[in-house]
C-alpha cells in the first residue's frame, strides 16, 4: 500500500513497525531509521530488549534492574548494550564483565537519568584481554570498590596480539575507590604491544585512589 520500507540493523522493516521499537544509535541520540548520526558517526539500530547480560552479538537494552554475574561475550562477538536508565549490580561482588578472544562491547544509555554499573569489590569492573574492545558511550559506572587495581583494567598484548583497546566517548566513571586509578593500561616491555586507552568524551570524577600496593 506504499508504505515506506526502512532498513537496519541489517534488515529491512515496515517503518510501522517501529512504533513501538526501542530505536537509537550507539551514542542514544534519536535519529531516523537507518539515517547516520552526526554525534557519534553510527546508524540507528533497533535493539532487542533483555533482562540477562547478553553474550551474543548483536544490539540490546536493559527492561530492568538486574543482579548479574559477569558478562564474558562469545568469541569475537559484538555486543552492545544499551542501560536503558537500569541499574547492574554485581553478584558476589565479581567484575560485571570480561572480554577475551577479540569480543568487542560496547556500553551506552538513552534514557536521561542514567543506569549504573556498580557493587563490584576487589576486582575491576570490566576487564579487557588483549585484542579486545571497551566502547563506553553512556551510562555510568559508580559505587565499585577495588583494593587491587581499577575501575577498567585494559590488559597489555603480545608480540602478535595487540593489547586492549578502551574508547570512551561519553557516560561517566565516578564515585570509585581503587589502588592505582580509575583505567589501568597494560605497559608492554620488549616486543609486547601496549594497551590503547583514548578518552574523547564523558567524564571521569570523584574517584578515590588508595595507592596502598
Amino acid at each position: 500500500d506504499g508504505e515506506k520500507v526502512c532498513y537496519a540493523d541489517g534488515k529491512f522493516y515496515l517503518e510501522s513497525g517501529y512504533a513501538d521499537a526501542h530505536l537509537h544509535c550507539l551514542c542514544g541520540a534519536e535519529t531516523a531509521v537507518g539515517a547516520t548520526c552526526e554525534k557519534c558517526g553510527s546508524k540507528t539500530q533497533v535493539w532487542g530488549g533483555v533482562s540477562t547480560l547478553p553474550t551474543a552479538t548483536g544490539y540490546y537494552y536493559l527492561t530492568a534492574d538486574i543482579s548479574a554475574t559477569p558478562l564474558i561475550p562469545a568469541d569475537n562477538a559484538n555486543v552492545a548494550i544499551c542501560l536503558h536508565g537500569h541499574t547492574v549490580t554485581s553478584k558476589a561482588g565479581k567484575k560485571l564483565g570480561y572480554l577475551q578472544k577479540g569480543a568487542t562491547l560496547t556500553i551506552t544509555d538513552c534514557a536521561e537519568d542514567p543506569g549504573n554499573l556498580t557493587g563490584v569489590v576487589n576486582e575491576p569492573v570490566i576487564q579487557a584481554a588483549a585484542g579486545t574492545t571497551l566502547n563506553l558511550y553512556g551510562g555510568k559506572i559508580s559505587g565499585n570498590t577495588n583494593t587491587g587495581d581499577a575501575v577498567i583494567q585494559a590488559s597489555k598484548g603480545t608480540a602478535t596480539t595487540i593489547g586492549a583497546t578502551f574508547n570512551m566517548y561519553g557516560g561517566e566513571i565516578s564515585g570509585n575507590t581503587v589502588n592505582r586509578g580509575t583505567v589501568m593500561m597494560g605497559t608492554a616491555t620488549g616486543s609486547e604491544q601496549n594497551a590503547i586507552v583514548r578518552i574523547l568524551g564523558g567524564t571521569i570524577t570523584g574517584n578515590h585512589a588508595t595507592g596502598t600496593s
